[in-house]
């Protein structure tokens, strides 16, 4: 418990010190530049550029809150056991693996517009009106595209499993039946 305290102690220390460093930055850049033309009503150009830089320091601030939710007592959604933690937990897993799914469909999408795209690249090369490197190029997009679906189903899988551990199922038996319903198709 001395410890626990001792941590917080420590993050929100650490908190109150990086607040100076989200104190926003304010930059600016001057420059002149001349172009010779006759064109231009005004050769001179006076340019002044402005900036605002904000660091953000939400993982130091959410530090503190998972060591205060430990140290609160039972039955105030602080150790595992209340169901708190569960249910929020829960709706962030759905919302995970819907994101997850969605960015896959997007990705199936990505490789069919990348196909497309190479094949136009290849009719135009034959025609004689593209170059071997525009092919090349599209191939590489291809094989992208096509690395992004698989990592965005990997995704998925993993948000899968994560909510289906959290809905308390056993995952290999859940996935053993998933793979042997795929193999009678």
């Amino acid at each position: 418990m001395l410890a626990l305290r001792a941590r917080l102690k420590t993050q929100l220390d650490v908190v109150s010190l990086r607040r100076s460093e989200s104190y926003p930055t304010l930059f600016a850049q001057a420059a002149h530049t001349y172009q010779q033309n006759e064109y231009l009503i005004y050769p001179h150009a006076n340019v002044l550029f402005l900036g605002l830089s904000c660091r953000h320091t939400t993982a130091a601030r959410a530090r503190p809150t998972c060591a205060k939710r430990i140290l609160q007592p039972p039955g105030l959604g602080g150790d595992r056991r209340s169901p708190a933690p569960a249910g929020g937990s829960g709706r962030a897993g759905l919302s995970d693996y819907t994101q997850a799914i969605q960015e896959a469909s997007t990705a199936e999408t990505n490789v069919k517009a990348a196909e497309e795209n190479l094949r136009i690249e290849e009719d135009q090369y034959r025609a004689g009106l593209g170059r071997t490197t525009d092919v090349l190029d599209a191939e590489s997009v291809l094989a992208d595209s096509r690395f992004s679906l698989v990592n965005q189903h990997y995704n998925a899988y993993l948000k899968q499993g994560v909510l289906l551990t959290v809905a308390g199922e056993d995952l290999p038996t859940f996935f053993a039946a998933v793979g042997t319903q795929g193999q009678e198709r």
